[in-house]
């Protein structure tokens, strides 16, 4: 864990670098999306550990076995997420950052589509 963390990292910029601050943001930053990353993994294998067990549980009862597509599993992953944040209460924060985001991207590539091109 720890050595991968030492690998510089994407904030690191040699030429404004200082040991003390910036380096320890990048460090704690880093920690941090590993954290968030772990935990994400946990979630999702816990999810498709209890899939598992309906499935073999369903086998067991004589049905024939009916495994979900990725894309299903995405969009169970997804519909969980959601509710995860209906529930904390964040689900407002996360929607207009998400309607931000896509803003800025559309506002983007309006200014390109209006330029002239080049013969």
């Amino acid at each position: 864990k720890v050595a991968s963390v030492w690998v510089f990292p994407k904030c690191y910029n040699r030429w404004k670098f200082t040991i003390v601050g910036k380096f320890r943001g990048c460090l704690h930053s880093v920690k941090r999306q590993q954290r968030q990353r772990e935990v994400a993994e946990g979630k999702k294998e816990q999810m498709r550990r209890e899939l598992k067990k309906k499935e073999l549980e369903a086998i067991q009862s004589g049905k024939r076995p009916f495994y979900l597509k990725k894309r299903e599993q995405r969009q169970m992953e997804l519909v969980q997420r959601y509710e995860e944040l209906k529930q904390s209460g964040g689900l407002e924060a996360f929607i207009a950052k998400k309607r931000k985001k896509t803003a800025s991207k559309q506002h983007r590539r309006v200014p390109d589509s209006k330029r002239p091109r080049p013969s």
